[in-house]
Formats: structure tokens, C-alpha cells, sequence
């Protein structure tokens, strides 16, 4: 009898120590998904700015200057589809974008023999249509954006309306799970596949 108790108090304590040993396995792995994804995130951000920065001070003719510019905007918008761009940043490159087209002005890195929306339509005549091609027309420049002919003088000047459905347009092309860091994603990633 004496050696059953001690037998059963045994098993309790190796099984508590593999559920703990599981426990604290299941929270390394899911740190460790938070941090390799914030270091996606992280790398994703730099190497959009540092593009962004050397084509914008790349003196080129116009037209190359728009498709790699906008090719540019496109790898940011996969980028963002694929989770690893925040979406304030991506709500932010999109507002920016709503502005050059609705200001219609040379960038200061070209000649102003193209403006903004003649750079656009350029790429998109040496572009297939596709995902991104139709995002920007049907939420960023819109029809309805054409007919104005203002520029804001800053993000704080776009109307609420416009700011609300370009917000609404980001948010609907947002990953289905956006990775947050704070561990619930990764933690129901984890419980989904029994980790």
C-alpha cells in the first residue's frame, strides 16, 4: 500500500512537471514568434523608409521615377498584406499618396514635365491591372478625388470623410490575423495548432 501511494505521488509529480515542462516550452515559442516577427516588422519599416529616401533623392527621368516609385508603393502594399507594416504606418503612406494625386505636383526629385497623376497613369499603362492598381482608384484616388483640383498644405487638412474611407479601405485589406505584439496572436496560433 505504502509503495502505491508512493508510485501515485510520483506520477502526480512527473506529470505536473511535464504540463510545466510543456507550459514553459509553449511560452519560449511564443516569445520567440513574437520576436521573429518583430524583427520582420523592424526590417520591413527600415528598408521602406530607405527606399523611399533614395528614390526620392534620385534624380531620374520621369517616367522611371514613377514606376519605381510605385513599384515601391506596391512592395509596401504586399508588405502590408502580408502583415510586417503596421497598419497606422500603412494608413499613414496612403494618406500621403491621397495627397500627391489630389495636389497633382512634381515631386521635387524629378522635373515638373510629369505631375503625380500623369505618373500614375503612366505606371498603370505599363502595369497588368491588379489588386493594388484597383485599391489606389477605387480608395485613395478616387473618381470623386479627380474633380478637385486643391492640394492640402498638410495630413491634418484632409477632410474627415476622405481621412475615414481610406481608413476604412486599409483596414479592410488588413491580414485576417494581424499579428499584434502582445502575444495573443501567437498565443492562439499556438493553442490552434496544439503547441
Amino acid at each position: 500500500m505504502e509503495l502505491n501511494a508512493i508510485l501515485g505521488a510520483m506520477n502526480i509529480i512527473i506529470l505536473g512537471g511535464t504540463a510545466y515542462l510543456m507550459h514553459k516550452t509553449r511560452q519560449v515559442m511564443v516569445e520567440t514568434l513574437e520576436f521573429a516577427h518583430l524583427s520582420k516588422v523592424v526590417d520591413a519599416t527600415l528598408h521602406c523608409n530607405d527606399r523611399f529616401d533614395r528614390i526620392c533623392h534620385e534624380k531620374l527621368p520621369p517616367t522611371e521615377y514613377y514606376l519605381r516609385f510605385w513599384s515601391h508603393q506596391l512592395d509596401q502594399f504586399n508588405y502590408y498584406r502580408s502583415g510586417v507594416v503596421k497598419p497606422a504606418d500603412f494608413f499613414y503612406w496612403m494618406l500621403s499618396r491621397h495627397i500627391e494625386l489630389v495636389g497633382d505636383e512634381a515631386p521635387d526629385a524629378i522635373s515638373a514635365d510629369m505631375k503625380s497623376r500623369a505618373g500614375w497613369e503612366e505606371v498603370k499603362k505599363r502595369w497588368m491591372p491588379n489588386e493594388f492598381t484597383r485599391f489606389i482608384d477605387e480608395h485613395i484616388f478616387t473618381e470623386g478625388d479627380k474633380k478637385r483640383d486643391i492640394g492640402y498644405a498638410s495630413k491634418g487638412d484632409i477632410p474627415p470623410e476622405t481621412r475615414n474611407r481610406i481608413e476604412r479601405a486599409v483596414n479592410a485589406i488588413k491580414p485576417k490575423r494581424w499579428r499584434r505584439l502582445d502575444g495573443s496572436t501567437a498565443l492562439a496560433l499556438s493553442k490552434e495548432r496544439n503547441l
